[in-house]
């Protein structure tokens, strides 16, 4: 391991925070007291196109990511961005393998320990829907992966072809009267029966916070809170948890070289 320095002091102005999901890939300015975020679909990522995602050399730069492959190419588009990893999170982690904890739920225990304190259950409702519970002592105890919502709804259109299409709206009822009513009933609340039972069981009463992609939908029906950049900033809690230490270790084994 090599130390370098990564403060404040270097002059840069702020951070950005590139977060690379299965489907999709953003980058988050946080800078002079703003946030911006620019977009691009992963597989563009992993095949090599950055300049959608708009980096800004004059920024330091965090990477929270959960897909190899995007890691080379960020790492060779920013040498001196800092990966999150559970090994290097700023807060216990009791997970019993903490080398197969995604970056993400790391992240999101980080920002939502620093906006909403513990405990807290944190649900991230995109290709997976991943719940995360920060407990009493603030320390990241485990969690869930279940499938995500888009991936169910996917599922039942491509393996039972006899079903009718339907509209992925809410159902005012919980009782379907029709094919169509019964298919959203059984998927949108029963995704939320799945996020609420989840979470109540994993810390009774605890904040309940949703982000991710189907996370407008779901947080209201749920009783959640809903932070639609979550992931982001969490990364930016571990840059400025950094700046505190004034240094941070990165590999220098090439980790993410090729």
């Amino acid at each position: 391991m090599r130390i370098l320095p990564w403060t404040a002091g270097e002059g840069k102005p702020g951070v950005q925070v590139i977060v690379v999901g299965n489907t999709h890939a953003a980058r988050t300015v946080f800078a002079g007291g703003s946030e911006a975020t620019t977009r691009q679909p992963t597989a563009d990522l992993c095949a090599g196109d950055v300049a959608a995602l708009d980096l800004r050399p004059d920024l330091d730069t965090v990477v929270v990511s959960v897909v190899p492959p995007a890691d080379r190419i960020l790492a060779a588009a920013c040498p001196r961005a800092g990966f999150l990893t559970a090994e290097e999170a700023p807060l216990p982690i009791r997970y019993e393998t903490p080398e197969s904890l995604g970056a993400d739920r790391v992240a999101n225990a980080l920002a939502a320990l620093a906006l909403y304190g513990a405990p807290v259950v944190i649900a991230d409702c995109g290709t997976a829907t991943t719940l995360t519970l920060v407990d009493a002592s603030g320390a990241l105890a485990g969690g869930a992966i279940a499938p995500g919502l888009g991936t169910c709804i996917a599922a039942v259109r491509t393996h039972t072809p006899h079903l009718p299409e339907f509209p992925v709206a809410w159902p005012e009822s919980p009782l379907g009267r029709t094919t169509v009513e019964s298919l959203q009933v059984g998927l949108l609340r029963g995704h939320a029966a799945l996020i609420r039972e989840l979470a109540a069981g994993m810390a009774p009463g605890a904040r309940l916070v949703l982000t991710g992609g189907w996370s407008p939908l779901l947080a209201e029906r749920v009783g959640a809170v809903r932070h639609g950049n979550l992931t982001a900033w969490g990364g930016k809690v571990y840059w400025e948890s950094c700046i505190r230490r004034n240094e941070r270790e990165i590999d220098d084994t090439d980790t993410y070289g090729g």
